[in-house]
């Protein structure tokens, strides 16, 4: 009991740090919080002359962020957005339907009135996801990845069954 009292103090001590070298680095720049929007994790890749989609961009920051299981994170990504078209996706950069953020490091600026959390870029909720996995699914493998996600994650008893629907497209 001491022992997992000591490791969630260090992780939220942990979180704390990041929080404060994040501000620190906005002070030292001498921004303000609410009008920074950083520079796309991923420049604007093209093609011929033509700019990458949402989707291929998407898919290339989940593997620079070498996140487990990028097939099935990528399926979420379209499960959560419709396609790259819901409001939540639109208004608030948020990719994964991530909810309130409470006890992870996390990089959310917010949270919308129906309780979802509000990113500067998507490209931060991606990174998010990262440290949701990193927090909660280390060294799963992909059946008990889909087992988490079902009993933690999703609010739809079908999630499981179009994920893995998505992965044989």
């Amino acid at each position: 009991m001491a022992n997992r009292l000591i490791y969630l103090f260090l992780g939220l001590m942990c979180g704390a740090l990041i929080v404060l070298i994040v501000l620190g680095f906005f002070i030292l720049r001498g921004e303000e919080l609410s009008t920074y929007y950083p520079p796309p994790l991923v420049e604007e890749l093209t093609v011929a002359e033509e700019p990458i989609s949402t989707a291929d961009s998407v898919k290339v920051l989940i593997s620079s962020f070498n996140i487990k299981h990028p097939h099935i994170v990528y399926a979420q990504a379209l499960i959560e957005t419709g396609h790259f078209t819901s409001a939540v996706f639109r208004n608030n950069n948020n990719l994964f339907g991530m909810r309130t953020v409470k006890s992870r490091p996390t990089t959310q600026i917010g949270v919308c009135s129906s309780g979802y959390g509000v990113y500067v870029s998507w490209e931060m909720s991606v990174l998010d996801y990262a440290l949701w996995q990193a927090w909660s699914a280390k060294r799963l493998n992909e059946e008990d990845y889909l087992s988490l996600l079902y009993s933690t994650y999703a609010e739809d008893e079908s999630y499981i069954f179009k994920i893995k629907k998505l992965c044989k497209k």
